[in-house]
């Protein structure tokens, strides 16, 4: 299983953004028009975000544990709800690399888009060590450990999932971070595919903030 994001719902359109810029002074539009176009990307030139800040999409994800840590750092816009191991059992699985990359060498969070000298024995390893972990778990529930406790056991490759809701504004500032050559590839693929669904309702708005001019 890969990481999955998929629409929820949304509020506004590209129209909102500008009408809430134009408010201004005292104006509203009610059709779109390439005018409004140059005004978004005025307003996403400069910096004059809070117009982006009257939008808001939300998404349902499921990613594992370590991905989710990374995006719920983006805190300012965002809420967040995330499905409890208090209260149901977690058998959403776990997460297997298609292959292990090798460190970077001068950065020391990053890696190299390539495979690890030793991979196929990491991989026998990493198999190995997951399913010890869920068979345990597994095991203490069946001794009737409650499941707030069982789920200690489990790695942060299990798989969770999430609704996010966030401002326009904010979709964007975390697109612009976790798309960048340093950040972790498996969080990227989170931000292409937030991507590809705010261009959908947003496609001014978001190619302005994001600087994608093809769109896609």
């Amino acid at each position: 299983m890969s990481i999955e994001v998929e629409y929820v719902d949304h509020m506004g359109s590209d129209l909102n953004v500008v009408n809430a810029a134009r408010v201004s002074f005292g104006k509203q539009k009610a059709v779109l028009d390439e005018s409004d176009k140059r005004l978004i990307r005025y307003l996403a030139k400069h910096n004059h975000w809070t117009p982006f800040g009257q939008v808001s999409l939300s998404v349902r994800a499921k990613v594992p544990i370590f991905v989710e840590r990374q995006i719920f750092k983006h805190n300012v816009g965002f809420v967040y709800n995330s499905i409890s191991g208090r209260y149901v059992e977690l058998e959403n699985g776990a997460w297997y690399p298609e292959f292990f990359r090798e460190g970077h060498p001068s950065i020391k969070q990053g890696s190299l888009d390539k495979a690890a000298a030793f991979n196929d024995t990491a991989l026998l390893m990493y198999r190995n060590a997951i399913e010890k972990a869920q068979q345990a778990y597994e095991a203490m529930l069946g001794l009737g450990i409650c499941k707030e406790q069982a789920r200690a056991v489990l790695p942060l490759s299990t798989y969770t999932e999430f609704v996010a809701t966030g401002s326009l504004a904010a979709w964007a500032r975390l697109y612009n971070l976790r798309s960048k050559p340093d950040a972790q590839r498996e969080t990227q693929e989170y931000a292409r595919q937030v991507k590809n669904i705010l261009l959908e309702y947003f496609p001014v708005s978001f190619e302005a903030l994001t600087n994608t001019p093809d769109g896609r």
